[in-house]
This record gives C-alpha cells, structure tokens and sequence, in this order.
C-alpha cells in the first residue's frame, strides 16, 4: 500500500472523485497549525460556519485513507497535513484542502506497536512540517513539496525512553524553537536544524504535549510528565517547579490547561482533577475532586467554564465518556450530558463542536447553563460506514478550519464534512 522512505505527488483524488474548487472556499488566512489550533487551547473564533448545515444529513466533501492512528490534522495555506501507520511504516501525507486530492506523501519504517500508529499531530510554521513518531523519529519537511530538510532519531541521538506506549506528545513551537514532552520534563530543538537545545533527565515521560505560558517577564513551559506536572524555563529548560500527580497507569495524557497564575490537571484510573496555583514558583492547590476525569480529550476553558469528557474509554470505575462542565476556579459541576461515548471536543464561535467515539458530530451552544443542541449527524451514516464504527474509534480530536470539520477514527477513515 505504501512505498517505503519515498516521496509522491500524485493527481488523482483521495476521496469523492470528480470534485473541483468548491464555490465560497474561506480565507485561507484562518490556518490550524498544530495539535489544539491556533493558540494550543482548542478555541477558534472563527465564525461564518453554520450549524444547521449538518442536519438533516452532513455534506461530506471528501474522505481519505491515511492508515491506522491517532494522528489529527493541521492546516496551513491549501493543504491538510496528518499521518498514518500501515505494515511496519508510518506514512506523512499532505492533502488539498478542499478536495482531499494527494500532493505528497513521505513513508518511513515504524514499528507497530500497541494501538498502531502515530499519536502527534503535524505542525505547521514558516512554511514547514515538523512531526514525530511514536518511537521518537522527528522529520522537518517543506510543506510545499515534502522535502525532507532534517530528521532525528531521538530515541538513538538524545537516548530517549518511551513511555509504554509510545511518545505521544505533538510538538510545540515558540520563534525558532521546537519543544516536545521526551524525557523527564521536556527537550528543545532548533527547528531549522534539529539541533537539540536543551533536554531533561532521560525518563520515561508522559504523553501530554507541552503547554507554553509566560509568568515573571519570561517564556515558560508546562509539561505533564508519568508522575507529576513541572514548570520549565523554556528558553533554558532549568526546572522550577514540580507538583507531584501519580496515576495507578502512569498515563498522563490530557494537556494541562493554564489561566491567571493556575493549572488544571486531570486524568483517569481514579486520579481525578485539581487546579494548582503557581506563585514565586511554588504551586498549591486550590482544589481537587474527581468531578472531571480527562482520558485523551484535553478540556476546553471558556470563559472560566471548563467543558471536557469526563470518564474512560472502556468499562470499569472510570468508564463513560460524559460530557460535563466546570467551574474553573472552584470545581464545582455546573451541568453534564450523555451523548453516548465522546471521543474529543473543541470550541468555536462560542460553539461546542463535539465527536463521538462512533463517529457522531454534536453542535451545542457553550454555556454554564446547560447544554443546549443545535444540530447532530453521524458522519459515517451509509450501511458500509455503519459497519466500520464497530471497528474504528474516533479518539482524535475534530478540527473546524474555513468552515469545514475534519474527523479521523483510527483505522485511517479522514472526513472533511462542511458546514459552510
């Protein structure tokens, strides 16, 4: 299926055959560079969207075969960028936005695995492609063309240790730098070379990607590692804080959410959720309950609203997949809502975007009060599609970028639904 450590440009189309530039295709001024969007917090404001435009039935105006995982999409300019894993080889593919039609894609071999596949998210900055494997091989391309300018191997160059399985962080640009949860608190790389600025002692880590903040005048970085939260001088990499958070699994996976001097944390297998406040470099806690527990799907912040799935992905004390909102700075439940098993959300427009690990989009409004529907349709909805929803789980979040959401499960099945 796909040919090994080579580059295509292919002109057939990846999904629905036939489709040409579609009319009123947004700005592309409005990108989603990289894993959470714009800011790294899953908000776009992006507007002009419409809501009923998927009921009764969603426009679907393309679909791709990328290959297992979990990988998400980023867009820059005209093209989708995501990765895929099929018979030992991860595959980097970049798309045309508005007609799924390859324009290059970039294999290389990568062990399966359990759960096969990349878990990171291509980014996209000053016209490049930076994206890592689950087993630590970054690759800088040109987005244009898929010209490799760089590669590493970090597990061989920086001596990496995997968590159980597999990194899964995305990585995280500020200027020049590239940052990625490996290690016990993080590493930084240049992102023009791969040059390895800085990293940390060589732990296993966890499998947040890295959040950026600024406090005191300076750069910082939050990185959630297998046993504790750890503030970091990004510029440096000197640790200056560290807030124990042991799970009965190691499993650190939804990205810390920062706001005003404090931290919300939250994972599963009965940990719970806090908020910490960091002063002077010395993190408390403000509270800690088990109102909102975090599987993959990072919470979303609105307007001191947390909006999250609460709940593991399977059966057991932690099983659900509930969505529920919070109080940020207290903790209280203000509301929750069953809509089945929720895979990932985002906000935009002051919207709840929401997939479900079946394949069913959800378009509420995001308030306090309650949740309040605006439209709902399964994007997978032929007898054929209906049959794979028992076998592909859509645990990647969704992206809303010029009016089009793309959803991904993990058997590879990419979908570009249109609400313009």
């Amino acid at each position: 299926m796909f040919k090994t450590g080579c580059r295509f440009c292919l002109s057939g189309l990846l999904g629905a055959a036939g489709l040409g530039p579609l009319a009123g295709a947004a700005d592309e001024s409005f990108d989603w560079p990289r894993f959470r969007g714009p800011n790294g917090d899953s908000i776009t404001s992006e507007s002009g969207w419409r809501a009923e435009a998927l009921a009764p039935s969603p426009k679907i105006l393309w679909r791709s075969q990328v290959g297992e995982g979990y990988s998400g999409t980023c867009i820059g300019g005209p093209h989708v960028f995501t990765m895929g894993y099929h018979a030992d080889t991860d595959t980097v593919f970049c798309l045309d936005v508005e007609t799924g039609r390859e324009i290059w894609r970039y294999a290389y071999p990568c062990a399966a695995g359990s759960y096969p596949g990349p878990r990171a998210t291509p980014l996209f900055s000053g016209g490049l492609i930076h994206t890592i494997s689950r087993n630590g091989q970054v690759f800088c391309f040109e987005a244009a063309t898929g010209k490799v300018k760089w590669q590493s191997d970090l597990l061989k160059d920086a001596n990496a240790k995997p968590p159980t399985w597999g990194l899964g962080t995305s990585i995280v640009s500020d200027g020049n730098t590239l940052y990625l949860n490996v290690g016990q608190y993080g590493l930084a790389m240049d992102a023009t070379t791969g040059q390895v600025l800085w990293q940390s002692p060589k732990e296993r880590c966890g499998y947040a990607s890295p959040v950026l903040y600024d406090a005191d005048g300076e750069r910082r970085l939050i990185c959630f590692g297998q046993n504790a939260c750890y503030g970091v001088q990004a510029k440096t990499g000197e640790l200056l804080w560290r807030y124990p958070w042991p799970t009965g699994q190691d499993e650190n996976t939804a990205d810390p959410v920062f706001w005003r001097e404090h931290v919300f944390l939250s994972s599963v297998y009965g940990k719970g959720s806090s908020v910490i406040r960091v002063t002077n470099n010395i993190p408390t806690e403000v509270w800690l309950n088990q109102q909102l527990l975090n599987k993959f799907a990072t919470s979303v912040l609105l307007d001191g609203r947390l909006y999250g799935v609460h709940g593991n992905t399977g059966s057991g004390k932690d099983g659900g997949g509930m969505l529920r909102c919070l109080d940020f700075m207290t903790g209280a439940k203000l509301w929750e809502h069953d809509l089945g098993r929720i895979g990932s959300l985002l906000i935009a427009d002051g919207k709840l975007v929401i997939l479900t690990e079946t394949g069913k989009l959800h378009l509420a409004m995001a308030s306090p009060d309650g949740y309040h529907e605006l439209a709902q349709a399964a994007i997978l909805n032929t007898p054929v599609d209906q049959e794979k929803t028992t076998k592909g789980k859509f645990w990647t979040p969704p992206v809303l970028c010029r009016g089009l959401v793309f959803c991904r499960n993990d058997q590879g099945d990419l979908i570009c639904v249109s609400l313009r």
